[in-house]
């Protein structure tokens, strides 16, 4: 009984660690066309899947690495157009790199979902991954700037705090 427990609590912690290993990172240089880009999607849907899973504490370099390489992706793929608002992302004022998450959410839900085209839900869906994520850090949910997103975040409620960002950045 006690190896059955062990085993299992091996094989768990084995599949953890497993999970919290970055996909191969697909080679930019091979990226010249548009078709180098779409050879490259389903690698790069899995790193993307990585980046809005892995907690920012964890894996700092390879996330860097990571995100560069969405990124310049992102940018020359023809298929795919990511549109940030960022009237809707106040936080990003107080730090600049939670732009990213957003942007990373915002991607893989448009690769996973491509006739999805209404701006409030794609920015809810990158807002969401950014809470998830700020959620397990500690300096990050307790940021005061991270309060409103948390809250909505954890009433799922993101698509109405997007709602009222592009409001209230209408009435100024």
């Amino acid at each position: 009984m006690v190896l059955r427990l062990l085993i299992c609590l091996i094989s768990l912690l084995a599949l953890d660690a497993a999970a919290q290993h970055c996909p191969p990172l697909p080679d930019p240089s091979a990226w010249k066309q548009a078709e180098d880009f779409r050879r490259s999607r389903d690698s790069v849907e899995k790193v993307l899947g990585w980046l809005c899973r892995s907690p920012f504490s964890e894996h700092r370099l390879k996330r860097s690495e990571a995100n560069a390489c969405v990124l310049l992706w992102i940018a020359g793929a023809t298929d795919l157009r990511v549109e940030v608002d960022t009237r809707v992302l106040p936080f990003v004022q107080e730090d600049e790199e939670l732009l990213y998450s957003v942007i990373h959410g915002m991607a893989l839900y448009q690769m996973r979902h491509p006739r999805e085209t209404d701006p409030v839900r794609l920015h809810a869906e990158g807002i969401a991954v950014l809470a998830a994520l700020a959620s397990q850090s500690e300096t990050l949910s307790e940021a005061k700037y991270m309060r409103e997103v948390l809250r909505a975040w954890r009433r799922e409620r993101i698509e109405d705090y997007v709602r009222e960002q592009i409001s209230e950045a209408r009435r100024h």
